[in-house]
């Protein structure tokens, strides 16, 4: 008999199987499949109009997919809503903030832990420990924030939820090049300290190819992995070439 042990594979975190969607009679995302690790960061590269808001629409699932299935630590998703998503750990941080602008910073944070049943009581000290710049905005209303701040508050709501699985859409979108790199730097570390997955979607390649350890382009509806031994000249032609509608 043999007495060695063997280390068991540890499922993904999460796996898109055959996805579709369509609207209408378009097909915005086909024949996805997508396995994340845990503890890992992964990243997926496009630019507008190619699919990358209704992938993470579809994985907190605000949107039905046509076809295919989703599963969360290998049990199957089924028709999930973004409230049971939510509760199971996976936490969306949509493109362009969303944030209720005539609600204090605060207030905004809060909504995060209610949307998972959490008490947001000792939530907001771990937001301020990754930014600690947002102690000082706490009650100033949301609107009144600059696109660095509200994208800070926006991840930092998403953090309230205390999820597994944190997706953001697009966290370079209009921020000066200081405040993006202070954000990803952040990020890769709250991921590396305490095993948080991340799913980062972004039209940035040289950003992504930085920090994160699987990378995909989305084309044409399909997610391609990126060949990242190519170098940075040659990934920004493949992206440019591959996913052009």
């Amino acid at each position: 008999m043999n007495s060695e042990s063997k280390t068991p594979i540890a499922l993904p975190l999460i796996q898109l199987d055959h996805i579709g969607v369509r609207y209408g009679s378009a097909l915005a995302l086909r024949e996805i499949n997508l396995s994340i690790a845990p503890g890992s960061i992964a990243g997926v590269v496009g630019p507008n109009g190619v699919g990358k808001t209704t992938l993470l629409r579809v994985m907190s699932g605000l949107l039905r997919p046509s076809q295919g299935r989703i599963l969360w630590k290998g049990e199957d998703l089924g028709r999930f809503s973004p409230h049971s998503a939510v509760r199971k750990g996976i936490a969306h941080v949509p493109e362009g903030r969303r944030l209720i602008a005539e609600l204090e910073v605060i207030d905004n944070l809060h909504l995060g832990a209610v949307a998972a049943g959490l008490s947001p009581k000792h939530g907001v000290d771990k937001v301020i420990e990754m930014f600690p710049a947002v102690e000082r905005l706490l009650n100033r209303k949301a609107g009144q924030l600059s696109g660095g701040e509200q994208q800070m508050v926006a991840v930092g709501r998403g953090l309230m939820s205390k999820p597994e699985l944190l997706l953001i859409d697009e966290l370079s979108l209009g921020l000066a090049p200081k405040i993006t790199v202070e954000l990803f730097e952040a990020l890769r570390t709250l991921a590396r300290t305490t095993g948080l997955t991340l799913l980062l979607v972004d039209q940035s390649v040289r950003l992504l190819n930085k920090y994160v350890d699987d990378l995909w382009a989305l084309s044409h509806g399909q997610l391609v992995p990126v060949d990242r031994t190519a170098g940075i000249t040659s990934l920004d032609s493949y992206i440019a070439e591959g996913t052009t509608e």
